[in-house]
């Protein structure tokens, strides 16, 4: 593992000079990266899955409330600490991560769109399936069996403050509400975050979680530090009790030293036979980064992103003139939420099936040095097939494979 490069100075430098522009779309190069992707990034949301587990075995659904809302402070609580950015994932990217055997898990992540970015993630436990996608803000939410309960969220109202470009040291700050709801039975929960203030000696990353029944009267109260631990208060015959429901796991001793990653993180870059040809650990400039060659890793990178703008630039000529349908996402498909009341990317099955066939067939070239692997015999054989009224279901998928990137 390479070790942390201070960079506060220079990333000011370079910002100063990208201001007024999306950041998702400014290249960056690896100084100020961390050497996982982002839908790696946001696999490890998934670090105390166990508290979902909990839930899942519980009947009342202001219980199960307890724990959901505590795994949505949980998933903030590494963000005071990891200050580099996560590499932007390509089109297509996917990140699988089957910790089954021990944790009681799995998921897939995909990037599933480029412009605007937005990713996805599908994960399945012991009784519970987990899903979220996010464009900037991100909005997720649990399916549990046994109760056939439904618990939904979005943190479109949680802002994120990034200080210290200029003197150092960059620090991260969470601050606003998060608003968790329940389906069938009516229980929501209110959290709240608030951010340290300069001249404030209070706790810098308190927040304050209320718990509510059907009927919108406040039965539970969360509170503590988001970035280490969750208190529950219970009201029993005027007395109040106390206890703590959840603790930030301890770091890996000289975390500091490797981007402050926890152990999950540490193990999201392990590799791993059989994976699909997308998965992230393939990544040259990420393996690159974490092998200490940096520059090498800053020319890989710039390789990728601008084998990705080619590629991008001929489907959207081939799209533009019709000889090509609208490319989809590989394992999720858009659908209207309902409950969200916005379109979602919901994992639409089959990842798991491909990957015990070992049928990547639908898979995109992402990775290789090829340069013009989109043939002119390839070309033509797209021309023709989209002429066809019909086309057959062997076609269709060698459209997808050609064309998306």
């Amino acid at each position: 593992m390479r070790l942390e490069r201070k960079t506060s100075t220079l990333l000011w430098s370079f910002l100063k000079n990208a201001l007024g522009k999306e950041l998702s779309r400014i290249p960056l190069p690896v100084d100020f990266n961390e050497p996982i992707s982002f839908i790696q990034r946001l696999t490890e949301c998934l670090e105390y899955a166990d508290l979902i587990d909990k839930a899942a075995k519980m009947t009342d659904p202001t219980n199960q409330m307890i724990n959901v809302a505590t795994f949505v402070i949980s998933t903030l609580s590494n963000t005071p600490f990891r200050t580099c950015k996560p590499f932007n994932p390509l089109w297509c990217e996917t990140f699988e991560f089957d910790r089954m055997a021990d944790l009681g898990w799995r998921s897939i992540a995909e990037q599933v769109s480029h412009h605007p970015p937005i990713s996805a993630i599908h994960a399945e436990g012991k009784g519970w399936i987990f899903d979220e996608d996010m464009i900037i803000r991100s909005q997720a939410n649990n399916f549990f069996e046994e109760t056939q309960s439904f618990y939904y969220w979005t943190m479109k109202d949680i802002k994120t403050f990034v200080k210290g470009f200029i003197i150092g040291p960059i620090t991260v700050q969470n601050e606003g509400h998060c608003i968790i709801k329940n389906q069938p039975y009516g229980v929501s929960c209110v959290l709240t975050l608030t951010r340290h203030r300069f001249f404030s000696s209070s706790n810098e990353r308190k927040f304050t979680g209320k718990i509510y029944d059907q009927c919108g009267k406040e039965i539970y109260h969360l509170s503590g530090d988001w970035s280490q631990k969750c208190v529950l208060t219970v009201q029993s015959d005027k007395i109040q009790k106390e206890k703590v429901i959840w603790t930030k796991k301890i770091p890996p001793k000289e975390s500091e030293l490797m981007y402050n990653y926890t152990t999950l993180a540490i193990e999201l870059n392990e590799l791993e036979e059989g994976v699909a040809p997308t998965d992230s650990r393939l990544r040259q400039d990420m393996r690159l980064m974490e092998e200490g060659n940096w520059d090498a890793a800053n020319v890989e990178k710039e390789r990728l992103e601008a084998k990705q703008r080619a590629n991008n630039k001929k489907y959207q000529d081939l799209l533009e003139s019709g000889e090509v349908v609208a490319q989809r996402p590989l394992w999720f498909e858009k659908r209207f939420d309902s409950c969200v009341g916005t379109p979602r990317y919901i994992y639409q099955g089959q990842y798991w099936i491909c990957k015990q066939k070992k049928d990547w067939s639908r898979c995109s070239d992402l990775y290789s040095k090829e340069k013009n692997y989109l043939t002119e015999q390839k070309k033509t054989l797209i021309i023709k097939l989209t002429k066809q009224k019909f086309l057959s279901y062997t076609n269709l998928q060698m459209l997808r494979n050609d064309f998306i990137f």
